[in-house]
């Protein structure tokens, strides 16, 4: 009656490993492939997410198989061992998946920041053209531009001043 319970906790947990590495390696592609605009040229290699990710797993599932077989085994030291490697496993994923989700989210967000000062630096190379290109102060052409009348001025042509309209 024992063995049947053993047995059934190791399908369980086989079906948690299999969903739970399945995850952890998506999400290591998943952030592998996720644009990163400082990065001109991605470098692989073993520290690479996906190559990683894959490495994790693996080990995992030689972990789950060391577990299962100790817990087949007939002594009580190895009964013992084969749980803690299988609760090992099964937490070890469980934490690559919550880490993977924060790095993921991580990422997300900083990429936002980097569209915000990207998008800053934009403005500031458009208010240097203009400033340039007008022969107005970018102070000026700032406060201008900031100003509660803004929609009412505009570039006059040719002259390169502002006009009210």
């Amino acid at each position: 009656m024992a063995d049947e319970f053993i047995l059934i906790g190791i399908g369980a947990g086989a079906i948690f490993s299999i969903a739970a590495g399945a995850g952890v390696l998506h999400m290591g592609t998943i952030i592998d492939r996720f644009p990163n605009p400082l990065e001109r040229e991605r470098k692989r290699g073993l520290a690479s997410p996906v190559e990683a990710t894959r490495l994790t797993v693996v080990l995992c599932w030689g972990l789950f198989i060391l577990g299962s077989a100790l817990l087949l085994q007939a002594g009580r030291l190895t009964f013992i061992g084969g749980i803690v490697a299988l609760f090992a496993e099964v937490l070890f994923l469980f934490t690559a998946l919550a880490f993977s989700f924060a790095v993921l989210h991580a990422m997300k967000s900083a990429s936002g920041k980097i569209t915000v000062a990207s998008d800053i630096g934009d403005l500031e190379a458009a208010i240097m053209r203009t400033s340039k290109a007008t022969g107005i102060s970018p102070g000026v052409l700032l406060a201008r531009l900031t100003s509660s009348d803004a929609a009412s001025t505009g570039l006059e042509q040719g002259t390169g001043s502002l006009k009210n309209q």
